[in-house]
């Protein structure tokens, strides 16, 4: 009759309805473990780039740092460089100073001689006997 066939149109319906009840939860659960996989490979990945970026950044400040130290040993080169050119330098004039000073002491001492000379009187007339 009518009633038992919607009687059992109304089972059928709830069995299926029971039955796709079913499928969309074990797909949620299913899209849940896929979700929860791929946010730990995606966690995974993203920790291995962030330790390739540290690794990066401590090779770029090492990297600096070299460059640094190599400026600062260039520069200290090109300081130590023209140090020693200035103690040449300074070296030479002061033997130049020298140099003009010995000849200074030269001139002095032969004014000084002839004018000790001058001052002293004149030997004495050779005795006659």
């Amino acid at each position: 009759t009518a009633t038992t066939a919607a009687a059992s149109l109304l089972r059928d319906t709830e069995a299926a309805r029971q039955f796709a009840l079913q499928q969309l939860q074990r797909r949620e659960a299913e899209l849940q473990q896929a979700a929860h996989s791929e946010q730990q490979q995606l966690m995974q990945k993203l920790e291995a780039l962030q330790r390739e970026k540290e690794r990066e950044l401590r090779a770029r400040i090492a990297a600096q740092k070299l460059q640094a130290a190599g400026d600062s040993t260039a520069d200290l080169d090109h300081l130590q460089e023209a140090s020693r050119r200035e103690l040449q330098e300074a070296a030479a004039e002061r033997e130049r100073l020298l140099a003009m000073q010995r000849q200074i002491m030269g001139e002095v001492d032969g004014l000084t001689a002839a004018l000790v000379q001058r001052q002293q009187p004149p030997p004495p007339p050779p005795q006659q006997q």
